[in-house]
């Protein structure tokens, strides 16, 4: 058989590759990805979305957690439940928040698939004020943002909502500088718990009552002084109420009242703060009125991390903190201050 196909001069151009972009496409419950020749060689335009609303997203504002979910989920065809067996219902809700807030900047879906896009999203975070404030988000909350949509991307990459060359991109964009946005920190952002001002705390708590804190479900061993160990003791010793939580909450969270109703419930994260404004306003961190201040409860375990390197070093810190790698224990519990006289006899 021959072959009469002739050798036309035309055909040895450089072949003209098919682009794949984002078309609105109907609702779909699997995801699907639409190939088109483009002129215009934008290699990074890749995804599928769902069309819903013509493509609009819907201002957040009125909208609970789950709602803003639920929206992503008819844009995109996916939410952050993608990624349901990496992290917790708590990080889930705040996944839904933040790539919502994204996806508002945004303002459509096609517009939200652009890597692009993510990276001037980070840029108006770090410049536009935040609510009630006249300063831009402080560079700790942009990467906190940023991080959630990275995640959510890259999963959706990973089972096929995306492409994959997207998710990499999104991986890709840089975050904000801490350098760069001094000035958008908040003033006392980390409070530096004195050892003194920790003690007294400490002692108030063990008169009229024992300070219950969060639960934690880790499954590491964590050290525990002796005297944390001893009022632990004390407070399941004298607790009348049965249950499986070590820090239990009271009925309307009227613990001081003459007849207080114990409940077998965990403390709420409400209730945790309101514990820690207490103390700190009686050692003076927080207004005694108003309990308004800058404490906080992280900034216990701050006060634990900073206490431990200066004392038993970064390694022992880590293993306490629970960190990775001891590049993380330095960053986030850097010892500002150095001892008076460091610098002294070194030569």
């Amino acid at each position: 058989m021959t072959d009469e196909r002739h050798d036309d001069p035309r055909d040895r151009s450089e072949p003209t590759l098919p682009i794949v972009q984002m078309v609105p496409a109907p609702l779909l419950t699997e995801p699907a990805f639409l190939f088109a020749p483009s002129a215009t060689p934008m290699a990074l335009a890749i995804g599928t979305y769902v069309h819903s609303n013509q493509g609009i997203i819907e201002p957040s504002l009125g909208l609970s957690i789950a709602q803003r979910a639920e929206r992503m989920h008819r844009h995109l065809g996916f939410d952050p439940r993608i990624c349901a067996h990496q992290v917790n219902a708590a990080t889930l809700r705040m996944y839904s928040r933040d790539c919502y807030a994204y996806l508002e900047y945004a303002g459509t879906v096609e517009g939200a698939c652009y890597p692009a896009t993510f990276a001037r999203w980070i840029n108006a975070l770090s410049r536009q004020p935040k609510p009630g404030g006249t300063t831009g988000y402080a560079a700790a909350t942009i990467n906190r943002m940023a991080s959630a949509v990275r995640a959510v991307w890259k999963e959706a990459g990973s089972q096929g909502y995306v492409h994959p060359l997207v998710a990499k991109a999104f991986g890709e964009v840089e975050g904000a500088s801490e350098r760069a946005l001094k000035g958008n920190q908040r003033p006392h952002s980390q409070v530096d718990i004195k050892p003194e001002a920790m003690r007294e705390m400490v002692e108030l708590a063990q008169g009229e009552r024992l300070i219950r804190s969060k639960n934690e479900v880790k499954a590491r061993e964590v050290p525990m002084s002796d005297e944390a160990y001893q009022a632990i003791g004390a407070w399941l010793s004298a607790r009348p109420t049965p249950s499986r939580y070590l820090f239990t909450s009271f009925a309307g969270g009227r613990s001081q009242s003459e007849h207080p109703r114990l409940t077998d419930r965990p403390l709420s994260a409400k209730s945790i703060w309101q514990l820690v404004k207490r103390c700190g306003a009686a050692v003076g961190l927080v207004d005694q009125e108003t309990l308004q201040g800058t404490i906080k409860p992280h900034d216990f375990r701050r006060f634990v991390g900073k206490r431990l390197i200066k004392t038993r070093g970064v390694k022992q810190a880590q293993v306490v903190l629970g960190h990775k790698h001891p590049s993380t224990t330095l960053h986030a519990y850097d010892i500002e201050e150095p001892d008076q006289g460091a610098t002294n006899h070194l030569f």
